[in-house]
């Protein structure tokens, strides 16, 4: 009996995967996302694993042959995609592909601490809850396109998750209402739509992807000397070593985030406790 248990199992789970939309997504905030609007409707993974630098990550031969089969893909404009969305497009022609910053609030990726020079967007777009909130819609739309006979479902899902979203929202506003205008240091300037959307500057120690030499460390310390800074964010996917000598020089705590975290909410509420709990008043 436990044998044809298993295998009747392994049919149902079998005929499940056969009958869901695959779907890739650029990151995990972004799978967050898609599993939570999909549902058992979709199966979806993240190009960049965990812990993965995606200015250099190179994508699998098991995750190409699986772009074969994908019915979307959504974009956010992480680094690696420009060798590479085409390239996905190519091995797919039908596959359908969404920008993850369709229709957003443009942010640049840093406020310099030297220059007011520009540099490439943020493509991290889900640092903000109601960024997020936008994205899951645009999620639903291009899943209920895919598969309308889930619509009620697609729809249902994105509900229950802008809650969620929404009730974040409120909860970091909270925390930062007091702290308006804080200034925050980070390595790699992945934090400008969270720093944009509840009044806090955000600070790069990079510069257009590369790290600063010590003559621009030395200008970046004596800078924020002159205007203290709440909290040092460093992240997995890049060397802390200039952050470390940051932080040792400056005195102030370093603290360790992932942008790139899968449990969206969580990433989100440990920056607002780290610029919380460490402001100068």
């Amino acid at each position: 009996m436990r044998c044809l248990a298993a295998a009747c199992l392994l049919i149902f789970t079998t005929t499940l995967h056969a009958r869901q939309l695959l779907v890739f997504v650029s990151a995990p905030p972004l799978q967050y996302l898609a599993e939570h609007v999909g549902g058992t409707a979709v199966a979806v993974e993240s190009v960049v694993p965990p812990g993965q630098n995606p200015v250099s990550y190179d994508p699998s031969p098991q995750q190409l042959q699986r772009f074969a089969d994908a019915a979307l893909y959504v974009r956010s404009g992480l680094p690696f995609e420009a060798a590479w969305l085409q390239r996905f497009e190519n091995l797919n022609p039908g596959m359908a592909v969404l920008d993850a910053r369709l229709g957003l609030p443009v942010a640049a990726d840093a406020t310099h601490v030297h220059g007011s020079g520009g540099g490439e967007l943020d493509p991290h777009v889900w640092t903000s809850p109601l960024n997020a909130v936008e994205i899951s819609r645009r999620m639903q739309q291009a899943l209920t396109r895919l598969a309308p006979q889930h619509a009620e479902l697609f729809a249902d899902n994105q509900q229950r998750l802008q809650r969620r979203l929404e009730m974040l929202h409120r909860e970091l506003a909270r925390q930062l209402q007091q702290h308006a205008g804080a200034r925050l240091l980070a390595y790699h300037p992945a934090w400008g739509y969270f720093a944009q959307t509840y009044g806090l500057q955000q600070l790069a120690i990079e510069r257009d992807g590369k790290e600063p030499g010590p003559r621009q460390l030395v200008s970046l310390i004596e800078e924020v000397r002159r205007e203290p800074v709440a909290c040092l964010l460093a992240q997995p996917q890049f060397s802390d070593r200039s952050a470390r000598v940051v932080a040792a020089e400056l005195g102030i705590e370093l603290v360790y985030t992932d942008p790139l975290a899968y449990d969206l909410p969580a990433s989100l509420l440990q920056v607002a406790a780290a610029v919380a709990g460490s402001c100068h008043e």
